[in-house]
């Protein structure tokens, strides 16, 4: 079936900054509150988020799986400097917001 949760931030971009690629440390700035371990999973999503546009969910699902696939093949033949990697997954989650602006 269709996914509901639909994340605004890629779950792979998340497992970067992750030790066991399922939980993150976190801190809410509404609730003044640092969490530790929360689920990857349940982070920077929505449910339904992109019901507006029929067809966008899996579309950024697509990209972000492509995006995933060269960001983990740099990092593991340490082609490019850490900076340069933290400046492309920026881009990259610039552009994403762009384009769900424009949507």
């Amino acid at each position: 079936g269709r996914a509901h949760r639909h994340h605004f931030v890629p779950q792979f971009y998340l497992r970067l900054f992750s030790a066991d690629g399922r939980r993150v440390h976190l801190y809410n700035f509404s609730r003044d509150r640092l969490i530790l371990g929360a689920s990857i999973k349940g982070q920077c999503a929505r449910y339904n988020f992109h019901d507006f546009a029929p067809g966008l969910e899996e579309a950024f699902a697509k990209l972000e799986g492509e995006v995933n696939e060269i960001i983990l093949k740099i990092l593991e033949l340490e082609l490019i400097f850490p900076e340069i990697v933290d400046t492309l997954l920026s881009n990259f989650a610039h552009r994403l917001e762009l384009g769900r602006r424009t949507v």
